[in-house]
This record gives structure tokens, sequence and C-alpha cells, in this order.
């Protein structure tokens, strides 16, 4: 298997046309959708499409789960409304609407969800403006076709970095498919209008080109990867992870004498910094904004934010309590560690799972 190393691989001149077919076919379907002949002789339309567009990268057996994964993510956008398994869904509404109000005021905003950097509601906002101009009101659905298009995106790399991993096609790489696929929670963010859907879209990207680059050493790889930091920080803070772990590695590298110092500092790598440079100051620039102007506001905040025996909780962990409540749902906030939390939300997020076979089989 052989790998360019060009940023931009997966959108090949070749495939451009599949995947704009692919969208457009989306678009109307998500904002038409009328007669079920019609529709359902353009749903599989635009899954041939998406199959066309990742085959070549992903083999043919692995785009059919991938294309599998987007009829299960549609059909979910179509028989489960948008509030369903959300418990902030205004918050991050009304920080989308405030944005679009005060597009040269970006930071001012105080609500819910404010601590997070304003990237992700910029871009749905414009978004949401250019779906409304073009099919009329569509507030929620606009947005969760926003999500399902970033969370195909994140599908896709996680893929890639699994078959960048485990190169043969046997019995664990397939249950590995079906799992990036087809786990829990991800029917749940597939379509869920929240900044989590671009963080994860951002972190398998990141992932992807710094495995990438920690097998090949291209400089070029190693540029991409601080970029997806870089943007990574512009979603939400938590990009500290990728982060920490890229420094890290580079550190290990150069001790090694795997990596110089030359190579860091070259002409190539300076639009990544630059990238990266901007992204770390528009995520810090939200709270410098706060804390001059509205320092009571997030004196406030950070007095709520404030958790109690914060090392026992974390270290503890009730195995009982955790086998015999397979759900969160109005528990969630009374959870007796948050161990036991942590492994539940990584299965299906902080709600109820209907299906309570499944919930305590995982």
């Amino acid at each position: 298997m052989t790998y360019s190393s060009t940023p931009l691989e997966l959108i090949k001149p070749a495939h451009m046309e599949s995947w704009l077919v692919a969208g457009v076919l989306y678009l109307l379907l998500a904002f038409y959708p009328q007669a079920l002949a019609i529709q359902m002789a353009a749903w599989l339309w635009a899954a041939l499409m998406i199959y066309g567009g990742t085959q070549e990268r992903l083999g043919h057996t692995t785009a059919c789960i991938f294309v599998a994964g987007f009829a299960y993510y549609a059909h979910w956008f179509y028989h489960f409304p948008h509030e369903s398994y959300t418990n902030d869904l205004k918050h991050h509404i009304r920080y989308l609407k405030f944005i679009q109000d005060h597009p040269f005021d970006i930071y001012s905003y105080t609500g819910k969800e404010s601590w997070h950097p304003p990237f992700y509601y910029t871009l749905a906002g414009l978004w949401e403006l250019v779906i409304s101009q073009q099919f009329g009101p569509q507030l929620h659905a606009s947005l969760r076709v926003f999500a399902l298009a970033m969370y195909m995106v994140y599908g896709l790399y996680a893929l890639l970095t699994l078959r960048l991993v485990h190169r043969r096609e046997d019995m664990p790489y397939w249950i590995g498919c079906i799992l990036i696929v087809f786990w829990p929670i991800s029917v749940i963010l597939a379509t869920r209008i929240n900044n989590d859907v671009m963080m994860y879209m951002v972190w398998s990207m990141f992932y992807y080109y710094f495995l990438r680059w920690y097998k090949e050493g291209s400089q070029t790889l190693l540029a991409v990867a601080v970029m997806m930091v870089g943007v990574g920080f512009m979603v939400k803070t938590s990009a500290a992870i990728p982060a920490a772990l890229l420094g890290i590695v580079i550190a290990y590298r150069l001790y090694g004498g795997r990596l110089r110092l030359s190579d860091l500092f070259s002409v190539r790598m300076l639009p990544a910094y630059l990238l990266l440079t901007v992204g770390m100051v528009f995520n810090q620039g939200k709270g410098i904004y706060l804390y001059f102007h509205h320092e009571e506001w997030l004196t406030q905040l950070g007095q709520k934010s404030k958790a109690q025996d914060v090392l026992n909780k974390v270290l503890s962990f009730d195995l009982s309590h955790y086998l015999m409540n397979p759900y969160l749902g109005k528990a969630l906030w009374h959870q007796p560690n948050q161990t036991g939390y942590f492994l539940k939300t990584m299965l299906y997020g902080e709600f109820n799972w209907h299906q309570r076979a499944i919930a305590t089989f995982m």
C-alpha cells in the first residue's frame, strides 16, 4: 500500500465529481424529502457516489461498511427529531444565533456554552444562513446536515487510521471497522447539534497525519498534524491533548536523533506554526475578552464549575453501581465516581440507551 505525502490526498480530482454529486443529492434529500421512490433512488445514488469516492483508499469491503454507516446515520436523521439525545441544544443554538446577529462581536456572548471558542458557532451560523437563503428556514435540519458531513469525515479518517496501523484485513480489522462505524454513540453524534462533532473530525484527521508522520518521517505530514492542532484549538480547548502528545513525541525523537531542530524550523513548517499560533490566540482570546469585559460573570462561572473531592471521584470505582445501572440519564450528575461516568459516556454519551440488552452488554 503506497501513500502520497500531500495533505489533500483524499480529494483527488478523479473523485471530486463523486463527492460534489453526493453532497448536492444529500442537500436535496435533507430539505425536500417528498416522493418516496425518488427519495430512495437518490439515496442509493448518493451512497454509490460515496462508495466511488472512498473505495480506492479504503478498499471494497471497508468502503461498503462506511456506506452502511452513512445509511444508518441518515435513517437516524429522518426518524429521530433534533432534540433526541441532547441536553444542551438550546444553549448551542443561542450561541450560534448571537454570532449571526453580532458577526463583529463574537467574543461577547456570555450565555451557557460561552466558554467554548466561537469557531464552530461561526461556521455553523454561516452554513445555516446559506441554507436558509436557498431552501427557506431550516435551522435544525441544516445544522444536523452540517454535523453529519463532519462526522462522515471523522469516520473516513478513523477508518484510514485503522487501515494504517493494522494493514491486514483479518477478523480484528473488520471488528475494528464495525466498531468505529456502528459504536452506540456514533449515531447520536452523527446528527447532533454541538461542537463535539467538529472536535471529533479534527482529532481524527490529526491522529491520521500524526501516525503517518511517525511512520514515514515526512516533514509535510508533520506540518499537517501541527495544522490540525491549530484548528483543534479553534474548536475546543481540549486540543491541548493532541498538542501534548505531539510535543512529547517530537521531544523523544529529538532526543533519539531521529529528528533535527533544522527540520522543525524549516520554511515548510512556517504555515503550520502560523495556523497553530492563530488557533491558540483565537482560543485564549475568548477568555481574555471575558476577563476584561465580564470579570464578574467569569468569576461566577469558575465558582459554579468547581468540583468537590475531585481526586477521590477520579480514582475510585464503584463496580456494583456501574453494573447495576447501565444508563446515565437523570442520574448523570449524581454518579458516585467519575471513572464509571467516563466509561459509560464513551459508549453512548450522556443519555439513556433504549436498547437495555445492548447497554447492559456494553
